[in-house]
């Protein structure tokens, strides 16, 4: 019995070291994203859409950025977009109006994990990635986001 608790126990730690793994390399990925685009460092949030993947997800973040498009605190990257015009379309925004959406089209935001079909929502603090949550069956990004807002 005691030898089944342990191995449970080892197999947890390991699950929790794996997951926190990820995180690490999820977070350096979207800092070296971010160096590499150049955006400005006066943003405190950044908002990963990713134009193709987990259709709810997506429209739960589409309906973010056309809430909060003029929030200048906020970055909006659309990444690996599907139809830039469908896009406006459904949002009603044209994007070339506002500073704070980038256009990734060398897909530099196009996290490579399994991630990559969620919206991502990243604090940024003092120019560094701080924490990162994804818009996910189970995880709520942009509640959390608007309650940082207010």
């Amino acid at each position: 019995m005691k030898n089944k608790i342990k191995s449970y126990i080892i197999v947890l730690l390991l699950l929790i070291s794996c997951e926190q793994n990820t995180i690490k390399k999820e977070r350096d990925f979207w800092s070296k994203a971010i160096e590499n685009s150049n955006i400005a460092n006066n943003y405190q949030w950044i908002v990963v859409l990713p134009g193709v993947g987990c259709g709810g997800c997506i429209q739960v973040a589409e309906g973010f950025l056309k809430e909060h498009v003029k929030d200048t605190r906020i970055m909006f990257v659309i990444t690996n977009p599907s139809s830039l015009k469908i896009l406006q379309l459904k949002t009603g925004i044209k994007i070339n109006e506002y500073s704070n959406v980038f256009l990734d089209t060398n897909k530099l935001f196009h996290l490579r994990s399994n991630n990559s079909i969620y919206p991502c929502v990243i604090k940024i603090s003092n120019g560094k990635v701080t924490e990162h949550r994804f818009q996910k069956p189970g995880e709520n990004a942009f509640v959390y986001l608007k309650y940082s807002l207010q």
